[in-house]
């Protein structure tokens, strides 16, 4: 009997379509293609995700009948996403249309980034579409492109677009072209014009550019347009014209402004070699002017995360199957394609086991990988993806249900959004080698805890020792929280943790 059948002999499962995933491609059609008419839709949403991680075009009939059919908002996402990842732009109105009754806009246009690349930020911009993932992903690999699509979105004359494009090139590490920020620097627009500002300013504030005087001139253009700019943008201006190699001028509200920039959701830290010392000593920015902190660099690849927003059940009943004990600690290998499927992986280092090497193999090729790098080559490899997961899952590697309206990924903590809130937690062991060499201090870890309130994914900023490294990885991967809200619902957050290991 095929494993097709044996799979088929008994009732299909997440877990089980998932680890058709391990089987030869006819094989795995026939249980993809039965589990795509499933009664339950967590099946159907585990099918669609094989279709999409397998870019199995052979399937998408079927997933279209699915989602023509579908009733469980969950599945429809799932069946949308295989269809805009494996087919680009070709499906998107049908797409859109389908993903508006089931309220997963979003999803739907990020994956038709992945699936299009340059042609879905095309059609994003003409739809005016401001989803800053939709464009992250869809740049992937193509950052010569930058400079036309920024004239294009400015040309949209429309501010909440334009600071999602500002974002994703913040995000990608792509510089703002001069020329078209100039003309965006003295824009009618109040907001494109401040938003830029603020932009420019960060750009450059390590280094102005070549030649700054066409910029200092927009600025002038746009400070005499506009001579009345609220505070926020009165002083991005004057930050920029001291980033373009003007002296210095001071104003109280400048000073009152640095002090409370976290009311604002501007950090003073990205402009300490600007400030001035009062206005550092009210930002709390305490370095000599001009002495920049070491940056902190974190360890373990940053460029994406894996094996996260599994269909529902996959995770628990993949782990079940293969009798893994559901614990890895240690770094992965993984080569992506530009839609962000896992074209290979290796977990020997991350899992001591043969069967948790085997349900992590599965896990990760069934997930698709998040925060893309701005320009790879045709795959995208890292060596160094930091695994870390103790115990039972609780659903914690789940994809959560589908909200409208609720942000396309994750959010830094802001004075809008209320922190998650430790419920349960476990204590680091202090390993006895760095107790007896007297090995003490901080470790801070950057943890996105999504709506779930679970740990999902953990870098670690400020580092002390391998032993206390592990030490505080494991504890915290356990910990569950009550979520982050925003207008009283969950939200997943990039939120910092410290450690503190201290000698007693």
């Amino acid at each position: 009997m095929g494993i097709a059948a044996l799979l088929l002999a008994a009732k299909l499962t997440p877990g089980a379509v998932a680890l058709s995933i391990e089987s030869a491609a006819a094989d795995r059609a026939t249980v993809v293609r039965e589990a795509l008419t499933d009664e339950d839709a967590r099946v159907r949403s585990a099918a669609a995700r094989v279709v999409a991680v397998t870019d199995a075009k052979d399937l998408l009939g079927d997933v279209r009948t699915a989602l023509a059919k579908e009733t469980n908002p969950e599945a429809a996402r799932e069946e949308i996403r295989a269809i805009g990842i494996t087919n680009g732009v070709a499906d998107l109105d049908a797409l859109l249309d389908a993903a508006k009754k089931f309220g997963v806009e979003k999803d739907a246009w990020i994956a038709v980034a992945r699936g299009a690349g340059p042609d879905a930020v095309s059609a994003a911009i003409a739809h005016k579409v401001s989803i800053p993932p939709v464009f992250r992903y869809g740049m992937w690999g193509h950052p010569e492109l930058a400079t036309a699509f920024t004239s294009r979105v400015l040309g949209q004359n429309d501010a909440e677009l334009w600071s999602s494009w500002l974002s994703s090139l913040d995000t990608a590490g792509i510089s703002l072209d001069p020329t078209i920020g100039a003309v965006a620097l003295a824009s009618p627009n109040p907001k494109i014009a401040a938003a830029t500002t603020w932009h420019f300013a960060r750009q450059y504030t390590d280094a102005p550019p070549a030649d700054p005087k066409p910029l200092l001139d927009a600025l002038d253009r746009a400070i005499a347009a506009r001579p009345d700019a609220d505070t926020s943008e009165s002083f991005a201006r004057e930050l920029l014209a001291r980033a373009l190699g003007r002296p210095p001028k001071e104003r109280p509200e400048w000073i009152d402004f640095a002090g409370s920039w976290k009311e604002h959701g501007i950090s003073m830290w990205s402009f300490d070699s600007l400030i001035t010392p009062e206005e550092a000593s009210a930002a709390h920015v305490t370095r000599p002017k001009g002495v920049r902190a070491k940056r902190i660099e974190p360890i373990g690849n940053a460029s994406f995360t894996l094996m996260t927003g599994l269909p529902k059940g996959v995770a628990d009943e993949v782990i079940q199957a293969t009798g893994c004990n559901g614990e890895w600690l240690g770094f992965a290998a993984a080569a992506v394609d530009r839609a962000g499927r896992v074209r290979d992986v290796n977990v020997k280092e991350a899992a001591q086991t043969d069967a948790c090497r085997r349900a992590l193999n599965v896990l990760i090729r069934t997930s698709l990988a998040q925060d893309l790098a701005s320009s790879p080559p045709p795959l995208f490899a890292a060596n160094d993806i930091l695994l870390v997961h103790k115990g039972k899952t609780d659903g914690c590697l789940d994809e959560g249900d589908v909200v409208p309206d609720a942000p396309a990924e994750p959010l830094r903590v802001s004075p809008q959004i209320t922190p998650p809130k430790k419920l349960n937690s476990v204590e680091p062991l202090y390993p006895e080698s760095e107790r007896l060499a007297r090995i003490s201090g901080i470790i801070i870890l950057e943890t996105h805890i999504n709506a779930h309130g679970c740990v999902e994914a953990i870098k670690i900023l400020k580092p002390l020792t391998a032993a206390l490294n592990t030490s505080a990885i494991v504890a915290v991967s356990q910990w569950r929280f009550a979520p982050a809200l925003l207008d009283g619902k969950p939200v997943d957050v990039i939120y910092n943790l410290t450690i503190n290991f201290k000698l007693k």
